[in-house]
């Protein structure tokens, strides 16, 4: 029977593990591990028995686990901080958060990455030479590019022909959901009026 264990007490890549259905030994960094939702699953490299299940932490989780001492979390307490922080950035909600258009406006937004940004990815939303928003990038985060992109269409779909989202961003935002491209390219198209 596998075990059920957190993320700072699953078996360590150096520790000794042995199957419970076969007669393989090894050491922890020899199981074969596949993700499933917000579990890790670990099995023999022989057998493929379920050796272990251990759960992905929460932000909780690390902070808890760095408090005792677990330098595995105390360095992830730096990333849960950092996201927080990017976290409480403003993100565009309603359309009159957005600035006008300029006098010189083309009919394209383009949506564009800013990896340079200190805090982390951020989305940059351009027309022309002109930055009209930014907000931080989130891996995964459909929900949040459906909300940008309804708010770019309220605000200037009556002036612009089309948002361009760069395949990056695209990239960003889907992340290892691939059904949530077709959700995307939804959002991105131009409503109907």
């Amino acid at each position: 029977m596998a075990r059920v264990v957190s993320w700072y007490e699953r078996t360590g890549d150096g520790e000794a593990v042995a199957c419970v259905e076969c007669p393989w030994a090894g050491v922890g960094g020899d199981l074969v591990g596949m993700v499933i939702g917000d579990l890790l699953e670990r099995s023999c490299p022989r057998c493929d028995a379920h050796l272990e299940f251990a759960l992905f932490p929460d932000a909780d989780d690390i902070r808890e686990a760095a408090a005792l001492g677990n330098a595995e979390a105390a360095a992830a307490l730096a990333l849960v901080e950092q996201r927080e922080v990017r976290r409480a950035l403003p993100v565009a909600s309603r359309p009159d958060q957005l600035p006008e258009l300029p006098a010189e406006a083309s009919d394209l937004l383009h949506v564009v990455h800013d990896l340079a940004c200190d805090l982390a990815p951020m989305i940059v939303v351009r027309n022309g030479p002109t930055e009209l928003w930014r907000e931080p990038a989130f891996w995964e985060d459909l929900e949040g590019a459906e909300r940008l992109l309804a708010v770019l269409w309220e605000r200037y779909g009556e002036v612009i022909e089309g948002i361009v989202v760069a395949p990056a961003v695209k990239q960003w935002w889907i992340g290892d959901d691939l059904s949530a491209r077709r959700l995307l390219d939804l959002a991105i198209a131009k409503p109907e009026r």
